[in-house]
């Protein structure tokens, strides 16, 4: 395409594709959707971490991880948590408990 085919609506177009690829890579997170992204977050990295450990798959064991009781969120927030909920899972599945205990530098 040459300089002199460029169009208001051509120069629209290229411009609305250099924004979109130019943009963040990560959108800012409203301060009220910030506790839920970080429990997605932890959730997703715990799965990550214990999946390989009782031979399950990351989808698996964040699949139960959805299912637990509200009141067991808060476990995500510390590694002694991560490690309860480590042993809930393995509980959940009849599994034995995985010896895991997340460090925290």
């Amino acid at each position: 395409m040459s300089a002199a085919s460029l169009t208001p609506a051509t120069d629209d177009f290229l411009s609305a594709v250099l924004t979109w690829a130019l943009r963040p890579e990560v959108a800012p997170i409203p301060p009220e959707d910030f506790a839920l992204w970080a429990n997605w977050h932890c959730a997703r990295e715990l799965a990550h971490c214990v999946g390989p450990l009782m031979g399950l798959g990351e989808a698996d064991v964040f699949d139960i991880l959805t299912r637990i009781p509200d009141n067991m969120l808060s476990l995500l927030d510390s590694p002694q948590g991560w490690t309860a909920l480590a042993e809930y899972i393995a509980q959940y599945l009849r599994l034995p408990g995985p010896l895991f205990m997340p460090v925290i530098h």
